[in-house]
């Protein structure tokens, strides 16, 4: 029979199982679909969770076409480089979104989240993602960079300009 594993950061598959394979069977091919440590996995099925490795599907009433939740346990550490040379070290959850990230950082550093630009191998991670998603993994690391602000007087009224890095002024008046 055929079922299917939908992980916590919307990736899904298909596994090919038989009803008499345990739980135990299951992680194992899915690890070796998407390397998932056996030890970290956690699967639920309608809204239970499927405890006790050495049950089977059968047990479970797992039939052809059913959807099993994955989920990861566990903390990943990853290393963030901010500017100054400054390192910090953070332990998230593999279910964690970059805001998740964001606000840990804000957490250690006192940097506001809504200011923070993350990197990973030089590439933004923008919008508010799984980490599992942005290829963030245990060991990683990050780069947070602040976005700069600019605030203009006008009239009397206070307006906020977002900038980027790369970004210049090519006049000002005052």
């Amino acid at each position: 029979m055929r079922i299917e594993i939908h992980s916590f950061n919307g990736i899904h598959f298909d596994l090919d199982v038989e009803g008499s394979e345990t739980i135990k069977e299951v992680k194992q091919k899915i690890r070796s679909k998407v390397n998932y440590p056996i030890s970290q996995q956690s699967l639920t099925y309608d809204c239970d969770k499927l405890e006790g490795d050495n049950k089977t599907l059968s047990y479970y009433k797992i039939k052809d076409g059913a959807s099993l939740q994955l989920w990861i346990a566990g903390e990943w550490k990853i290393t963030v480089e901010l500017m100054n040379d400054l390192v910090i070290n953070l332990q998230i959850d593999p279910n964690y979104t970059t805001a998740h990230i964001k606000f840990d950082i804000q957490n250690k550093t006192q940097i506001s989240s809504k200011i923070q630009r993350l990197f990973l191998n030089g590439k933004e991670l923008e919008g508010v993602k799984h980490v599992a998603d942005t290829g963030i993994q245990d060991g990683c690391i990050l780069v947070c960079r602040a976005k700069m602000e600019i605030f203009v007087n006008i009239c009397g009224k206070r307006i906020t300009v977002g900038t980027k890095e790369d970004d210049s002024i090519k006049e000002a008046h005052f």
